[in-house]
């Protein structure tokens, strides 16, 4: 009723109530909007026509600075050109629908006209859907309703989120003047993106440490190697289309739809990089939209930054990352598995949670040991680029790899984007931008030195980490981009050691702990005062167990349906906030396979959920599906059962949550036979089957959740796995599943012939190297 009204809720100090503060002030945009390329533009003969004119200009210059030229003219003309209104296409619909009930009113009727008017009003219709789906960020949605009732639903609530009301500034003052918002936060940015290292010896003291030289002269030839013209067209055709743009307003629908025209500009400009190693500061001008972590924004550390990049830069980088992308495995060490090839986030979690059971199971011993969950605050934005630069010296990268590096962050400009108005213009010393595809990769060399420092500390009998099982490998620390979980003794000396190799990465890199949201836990050996103690010498808190790691639990209750129960709570508020009614039947069906099926995809990669879940799951899913009227469920004409069959044996596709859990768990069980030297597979054999194979393990006495999880998974790979027989010296002759198609899967044996307990292979029946059996 009153849409420019803002609520603000203050805390309930003092009381059980929350005082509302009722604000009628309108939120007034700035008077010029931002250009954004619309995705309707690129079917128009009218833009196509300036984009044509503009490039047959003859420029003069470098080739970046021809293509910023043309590119900033061809804005200003579209930005004048949308502003008579042209391509209003809900104003179109509105006249179009008018002219076709008039010329039906008039008879006889032209059915002529009235076709050629409906087939444009269809056109404009899929206009209107095109330019709502754009500002909605929809992604799952590749065919939608004819309607944009959906999108118009999406867009509001994403407005409505991520609005900012007030801010708090140094002084603990409320404001929420539109230009106050702005100077707080651009004030603050600027000092955050301002280096404060005072190392003068940076690339000394990184040459020191154990950084081993993994980058070989091949590596930096793939490297560094010329940018041909298919690779820069491969790369943008590869990027999204509808991302949000950068500070350029085109976005890559644009440079895909009139590549014809543009291509060889854009081609010229990316190449002139490569060889030059020199941006134009205008491409790489970047916007920070800010994003709420909270629900009631108050202070300006509670948004996120991301940096909007321009597309032409982003094709840059996005080269860069996919080469270096492919040389990451060999050279960042076991412990990170974030953004490299072939490592998984669940590795992490697996073992974070294989760790965390053997601290709560270990209850004797004199050593008593402890896990540190270490979180940076504004860990992208606070590297120090000598740091980064040091070490990718260290790691073997070449000058020109480096110069590429220094000259996409040197470059760098920024203005924050305060409720959509761009402020401020200010450079940096300092940080990574998130949205810049090559920022990851680097950020996970930076943790190369946390890593190095580390393994120092550890050859030097400073650090213990711990071990599972006497035959598992002993693990220091686990990495996932800025998550790092530390494992070591709970000793004082241990503590004090930590302490220095933390303080020694503060100062290298820029990184900062964040003692307040970093917390630590013992093993039960550990005395309850001595545990007190040793938190307080970290100066971090003390807990009985960590809740979660990377977003999983990573200790399983008894009861596991107390556990995982929050997966229904989750369903439940997107199928409860998706309007039926604005959806078709192949709309939600897509919405079903592409988001409520995918919701605990996460979790049921990792841990076996309860059967009595996974079918409420079920349940509530299919309730979607069917729709409810009065509050009851409508009629059922086919079971989820049936539905869930594939479409050629006259189901829908869907899958229901069990067989997807167990076929998860399979995929595990298939790395850890594929894979045997993962630090995964380590752990596990190490523990659970050191003298066996891992087909042939048992749960043994206590074991984790994680464990019995992967066993079920292996039930599935029982049913189906055979041994492909080479030279036959691993496989059993009696207990391996090796002759397909033989339902008993092995031959039966006279046990005359093969006394009890022999175990021969299958090398001991076969000619070596002829192909048949030794009949002999």
């Amino acid at each position: 009723m009153f849409p420019e009204t803002l609520v603000k809720h203050f805390t309930d100090q003092g009381s059980d109530h929350r005082a509302l503060l009722l604000a009628d002030k309108p939120y007034i945009r700035s008077n010029r909007p931002l250009f954004r390329f619309d995705a309707r533009w690129a079917e128009n003969p009218e833009v196509r026509a300036m984009v044509q004119y503009v490039w047959q200009e003859e420029l003069q210059g470098t080739p970046m600075f021809r293509l910023w030229e043309r590119l900033k003219k061809l804005r200003h003309l579209l930005y004048d050109w949308s502003r008579a209104g042209t391509t209003n296409s809900l104003r179109n619909i509105k006249t179009l629908q008018a002219e076709v009930d008039r010329v039906k009113s008039i008879l006889p009727v032209d059915w002529e006209v009235v076709r050629s008017l409906e087939m444009e009003l269809s056109r404009q219709w899929d206009a209107e859907k095109v330019y709502w789906q754009q500002k909605s960020r929809v992604r799952w949605l590749k065919r939608g309703d004819q309607n944009s009732a959906y999108f118009h639903t999406v867009t509001r609530a994403r407005r409505k989120r991520n609005f900012v009301a007030g801010l708090r500034d140094d002084e603990g003052e409320w404001v929420t003047e539109e230009s106050g918002k702005a100077r707080i936060a651009t004030s603050f940015y600027q000092t955050l993106f301002t280096s404060e290292s005072q190392v003068p010896n940076m690339a000394d003291r990184v040459a020191s440490l154990p950084i081993s030289q993994t980058v070989t002269p091949q590596m930096n030839e793939l490297l560094t190697a010329a940018v041909l013209p298919n690779e820069v067209r491969r790369t943008v055709f590869s990027m999204g289309s509808k991302q949000a743009p950068g500070s350029d307003g085109f976005t890559g629908k644009f440079f895909k739809a009139f590549w014809d025209v543009v291509g060889a500009s854009v081609i010229e400009a990316v190449c002139s990089f490569f060889s030059t190693s020199r941006m134009l500061r205008s491409f790489n001008h970047t916007w920070l939209t800010l994003i709420p972590k909270v629900d009631s924004v108050e202070n300006i550390r509670q948004l996120r930054p991301i940096s909007l990049c321009q597309f032409v830069y982003k094709v840059i980088t996005k080269i860069m990352a996919e080469r270096l992308a492919g040389v990451l495995p060999q050279i960042v060490s076991e412990g990170q598995n974030a953004f490299i090839k072939d490592r998984q986030i669940i590795d992490n979690v697996l073992l974070g949670h294989e760790l965390m059971h053997y601290l709560k199971i270990k209850k004797q011993g004199k050593k008593g040991y402890m896990a540190l969950k270490v979180d940076m605050e504004k860990a992208y934005d606070r590297v120090e680029w000598p740091f980064l630069l040091a070490v990718l010296d260290k790691m073997g990268f070449n000058s020109i790899w480096q110069g590429w590096v220094h000259e996409c962050l040197r470059s760098a400009t920024f203005s924050v984007l305060m409720n959509g108005t761009p402020s401020g213009f200010f450079g940096s010393s300092r940080g990574l931008r998130q949205g810049d595809p090559l920022s990851p990769l680097l950020f996970v060399l930076c943790t190369e030195g946390f890593a190095a420092l580390l393994r120092k500390a550890i050859s030097e009998k400073k650090l213990e980490g711990v071990k599972v099982a006497p035959c598992a490998p002993r693990i220091s620390h686990l990495f996932f981009a800025d998550d790092s979980y530390l494992f070591l003794r709970g000793s004082l000396q241990e503590c004090e050691n930590l302490i220095v190799v933390l303080n020694e990465y503060e100062e290298l890199s820029g990184q900062r702990v964040n003692l307040e949201k970093s917390a630590v836990c013992f093993s039960k050996n550990v005395a309850l005062a001595d545990q007190e103690f040793l938190a307080t010498i970290l100066g971090v808190g003390a807990v009985g167990v960590h809740d979660k790691y990377l977003g999983l639990p990573m200790l399983i209750a008894r009861s596991k349906m107390a556990t995982f129960r929050y997966l229904e709570a989750k369903l439940l508020e997107h199928l409860q906030g998706w309007k039926r009614k604005t959806l078709s039947w192949a709309a939600r069906e897509t919405l079903i396979k592409s988001v409520a099926l995918a919701l605990p995809l996460y979790v049921m990669s990792c841990f076996r959920l309860p059967l009595s879940l996974c079918r409420l799951l079920d349940k509530h899913v299919a309730r979607f599906w069917w729709g409810v009227e009065d509050g009851h469920p409508k009629i059922r004409w086919v079971s989820w059962r049936n539905l869930c069959r594939s479409k050629h044996d006259g189901g829908l596709g869907f899958r229901r949550f069990e067989h997807v859990n167990q076929a998860l768990l399979a995929k595990i069980g298939w790395r850890i036979l594929h894979e045997p030297d993962s630090l995964l597979a380590q752990v596990y054999k190490g523990k659970y089957f050191p003298q066996g194979s891992f087909l042939t393990a048992t749960a043994r006495s206590r074991p984790s959740w994680g464990w019995q999880s992967i066993l079920f998974g292996r039930q599935l790979l029982d049913a189906g796995l055979r041994w492909q027989i080479g030279n036959g010296l691993s496989a059993s002759l009696v207990h391996s599943k090796w002759i397909p198609g033989l339902q008993l899967d092995s031959p039966c044996y006279n046990p005359r012939i093969l006394p009890s307990g022999s175990d021969p292979v299958v090398a001991e029946v076969i000619c070596q190297g002829e192909g048949r059996w030794d009949e002999n």
